[in-house]
């Protein structure tokens, strides 16, 4: 596997046990933008607690099986090439949250958008993503 392929794992890894932490936080009743929600009765959400822990293991002997020593390299001091490499999985993984909204994908998924709507979005799509990429491996 090559140093991009680790990376793109890494950071993944990274993404996901955040939103896995963000949806314990929204079971509990609180909303990641800070609002306040009603929370899912206890049963649910201890049942839902197993199953994120359960991703999370799961999760966890991927990266072991296929980056190794990913812990104990990300738990030593790191130099400015490092923060920068972080930087960089980050603007990708938001070059691919904002790729995602590409009016193309989007009616694949959700269904079709009156043709103003799709024009302009598509607009706005492409302009964060020039901002976007004109930061990666700045």
């Amino acid at each position: 596997m090559q140093q991009h392929h680790k990376s793109h794992l890494v950071s993944t890894h990274t993404t996901v046990l955040q939103h896995l932490s963000e949806i314990r936080q929204v079971a509990a009743g609180k909303s990641p933008g800070g609002g306040r929600l009603v929370p899912l009765p206890r049963p649910e959400r201890e049942q839902l607690a197993v199953s994120l822990d359960a991703i999370a293991v799961r999760f966890e002997q991927v990266m072991k099986r296929f980056v190794g020593d990913w812990q104990r390299v990300a738990g030593d001091a790191q130099d400015l090439a490092a923060t920068r490499m972080w930087v960089n999985i980050l603007l990708r993984t938001v070059e691919e949250l904002v790729a995602d909204l590409h009016p193309t994908r989007m009616q694949k998924r959700y269904g079709e958008m009156k043709a103003e709507a799709a024009s302009r979005l598509q607009q706005d799509v492409e302009t964060l993503l020039s901002l976007v990429r004109g930061m990666v491996d700045v």
